[in-house]
C-alpha cells in the first residue's frame, strides 16, 4: 500500500513538473528562467508587448549570432545584468529577445546601441 501511494504521489510530482517546464517554454520571461543557455546559437529580437508568446509574431530581427565566441559570456553578462527585456526558448538553439512593449524604432535602438556590440542580425524588414 505504501509502495502504490509512493509512486502515485511521484507520478503527481513528475506530471507537475513537467507541466511547469511547459508553461515555462510557452511565454517569456526573465533571463534567470532561461535554462541550457550553453546550447543557444541563435537569437531573434521582438518589440511586442509583455508577456505575448514570442513564437506567434514576427521578430524584427532573426539569424542572429554571436560575433565571437569570447563574447558569448559578456553577452549573458549583460542579459543577467540588465532586467526588463524578456526572454523566451523559441527551438532548442534559439532564444528570442523581447523588448517588451517597444516601437520598431525602439527596438532599432535597443538592437543598434545594446545588442549589436555582441552580435549580429539580419533584419526582417529589409
Amino acid at each position: 500500500m505504501k509502495f502504490t501511494a509512493s509512486l502515485i504521489a511521484l507520478g503527481a510530482l513528475l506530471v507537475g513538473a513537467a507541466s511547469t517546464e511547459a508553461a515555462a517554454v510557452d511565454r517569456p520571461g526573465p533571463w534567470s528562467e532561461i535554462h541550457h543557455k550553453n546550447s543557444i546559437k541563435h537569437f531573434k529580437v521582438f518589440g511586442v508587448p509583455a508577456g505575448t508568446n514570442l513564437r506567434s509574431v514576427r521578430p524584427l530581427y532573426y539569424n542572429c549570432s554571436i560575433k565571437f565566441p569570447s563574447a558569448k559570456e559578456s553577452t549573458y553578462k549583460y542579459f543577467a545584468e540588465h532586467p526588463g527585456n524578456e526572454f523566451q526558448m523559441l527551438g532548442r538553439h534559439t532564444l528570442g529577445i523581447n523588448c517588451p512593449d517597444c516601437t520598431a524604432q525602439e527596438t532599432y535602438n535597443f538592437y543598434s546601441i545594446q545588442l549589436a556590440r555582441y552580435f549580429t542580425c539580419a533584419n526582417a524588414e529589409h
